[in-house]
């Protein structure tokens, strides 16, 4: 498990780094989200890694990263779920219009939780 933490880790990292150099990606991922009901994948993706990220913190040297890690990514799951399509919509219509800095400065949190779970593990 402390592979996986590390592995989650490195992907947030390196999604980070991506859309930190060229935040048209994250421009088109949302174009491609907005189809029918894909935002549903992120939830599912979100609760799934969630959990995992939780099931594998007791096993990490600072099990409280993963598991605080853990429990965002599990709430934010559950909201898209709550939340509803058109919400969601909206929301992602907002990111979607914010000049490349100020992209740039959102996904340096993501950025900063991918260092501490490879830091954690």
């Amino acid at each position: 498990m402390v592979y996986f933490v590390k592995a989650v880790g490195i992907l947030v990292l390196t999604l980070a780094v991506v859309i930190f150099a060229r935040p048209a990606t994250i421009r088109s991922f949302i174009d491609f989200a907005k189809v029918g009901k894909r935002v549903y994948i992120g939830g599912v993706i979100r609760v799934t890694l969630g959990a995992l990220l939780l099931l594998a913190s007791p096993r990490v040297i600072m099990p409280w990263i993963p598991a605080l890690i853990g429990a965002l990514m599990l709430v934010s799951g559950i909201l898209i779920f709550s939340l509803g399509v058109q919400r969601i919509h909206a929301v992602m219509d907002w990111m979607r219009l914010r000049p490349d800095n100020t992209i740039r400065a959102f996904v340096l949190i993501p950025a900063i939780f991918g260092i501490a779970l490879i830091y954690s593990a």
